[in-house]
């Protein structure tokens, strides 16, 4: 009986609120040319005519502002309802007072939505891209918001987090630690070339080997993917098994295989040495060079170590541009290749006059996203060095690896964010070439 009693008081109260706000949409126009009206018989007719003679210049100030007071008062309504929810007990009344106070609030906030979204429309409806457009514009307004909220706030956070004295002592303030203006960036500059700075010195090896690391492991995916997706652009039997062997790699996850290559390359039990120096004997090899060859250290910290890392970077993420570049295959007509080998054309001319040039967007698109994963490459490396325990040295250290270990083993969490801050900054820059080059190719 107390659930049946609660329910209906419940719906009573949810009915209640909504032929509330029902009345509020239906009288909403004759309210608004009250107001009009109102505001139009106070104003003398002198400040009506100036206004309606610089109209197309304080109309669209008018909208934006009342755009900003929608925005003021849609956070307002929401920060008094969390408030307000909260003085609200846990027993049967409070729940009631609770769902409603909810509901309430909600229906306020699509109603100044509905208001913002309306003035709005007529603060962009002044521009001819917008009027062409608009329903495009209306579809993907949802995809800017939710784009604004998980990227461009937490951006603002970071900002904030890279100017502020955040480590051990301060976390528990978080964002209301003590604020030091530009001392984190100044602390990693000043440290650049001093071997005393584990933040700047550290900074500065971690980006020369994050260079070569993105840079080698990004053609190189390209090139033998480019190299497996001819031969799979052919017809032969067993051709579409090989094609899911050859994802293999690409499905197995990265951290998995951060964990199986650092046993590979382990001296003595590791499956590298194993083959190269048991199997194959490759000290022989090399003795008759005049190199003492002995088993090597892989995972020490020289240069072997970045050699150690890229491998299986490449094993593991050229099925991607593969699979890519492959389709981009399959869509260029035969008739080329045939007009190609009439004129007397080899293989490498009609890849490189032909194919390649086709291929530009797809070179493009696949080296934008190679740069962008290899340079915030993380799991490989830090599976590989003992699950994150371990340092991986001179030749092993990455930038998010760096980042990682500034801010949640050093307990630098400015410190940390500064050095994501400059990351980000050198990505933005690589980016803006990037598109040059995509331009072109796509105007080619």
């Amino acid at each position: 009986m107390a659930d049946k009693k609660f329910r209906e008081e419940l719906i009573e109260a949810s009915k209640g609120i909504l032929n509330i706000e029902l009345s509020i949409f239906a009288n909403f126009d004759k309210l608004k040319h009250k107001i009009k009206f109102s505001i139009k018989r106070q104003f003398s007719q002198q400040v009506r005519d100036y206004y309606a003679k610089n109209r197309r210049i304080y109309k669209p100030i008018i909208q934006f502002f009342l755009m900003l007071a929608y925005l003021a008062c849609i956070a307002l309504v929401s920060a008094l309802g969390l408030w307000l929810g909260g003085l609200l007990g846990r027993d049967t009344p409070g729940i009631i007072l609770k769902i409603t106070l909810g509901l309430a609030c909600a229906l306020a906030d699509l109603f100044l939505a509905v208001l913002l979204v309306g003035t709005l429309d007529r603060f962009l409806s002044r521009y001819q891209s917008f009027r062409e457009n608009k329903l495009a514009y209306i579809f993907i307004s949802p995809a800017v918001f939710c784009l604004i909220l998980l990227h461009f706030l937490p951006l603002l956070q970071g900002v904030w987090m890279s100017m502020l004295k955040l480590d051990q002592f301060t976390f528990s303030q978080y964002l209301g630690a003590p604020f030091i203006g530009l001392s984190n960036y100044k602390d990693i500059v000043l440290g650049l070339f001093n071997p005393e700075s584990p933040v700047g010195f550290g900074f500065l090896k971690a980006l020369r080997n994050t260079f070569f690391y993105a840079l080698i492991v990004t053609f190189g995916t390209l090139g033998l993917g480019m190299i497996v997706a001819q031969m799979l652009n052919r017809a032969f039997k067993g051709r579409n098994i090989l094609r899911g062997l050859f994802l293999f790699p690409w499905i197995v996850p990265t951290f998995v295989v951060g964990m199986l290559w650092g046993f590979m390359w382990q001296k003595e039990n590791g499956i590298i040495n194993i083959i190269l120096y048991d199997i194959l004997h490759l000290n022989v090899l090399l003795g008759w060079f005049g190199v003492a060859a002995e088993k090597p250290f892989w995972l020490m910290g020289d240069p072997l170590t970045l050699a150690a890392i890229i491998v299986p970077t490449i094993w593991r993420g050229w099925p991607h541009p593969m699979l890519m570049l492959l389709a981009g295959l399959q869509g260029i007509s035969n008739d080329y290749f045939e007009a190609a080998d009439i004129d007397g054309a080899n293989g490498w001319r009609k890849f490189w006059y032909i194919t390649f040039p086709l291929l530009k967007p797809v070179w493009a698109i696949l080296l934008l996203f190679g740069l962008i994963f290899n340079v915030y490459a993380f799991n490989i490396v830090y599976m590989m060095f003992g699950n994150g325990a371990g340092f991986p040295g001179d030749w092993g250290d990455l930038m998010m690896v760096n980042i990682f270990r500034n801010s949640f083993q050093s307990w630098n969490f400015g410190a940390g964010a500064a050095l994501s801050l400059i990351l980000m900054t050198l990505m933005l820059i690589a980016v803006s070439f990037w598109y040059r080059f995509y331009r072109s190719a796509e105007e080619g």
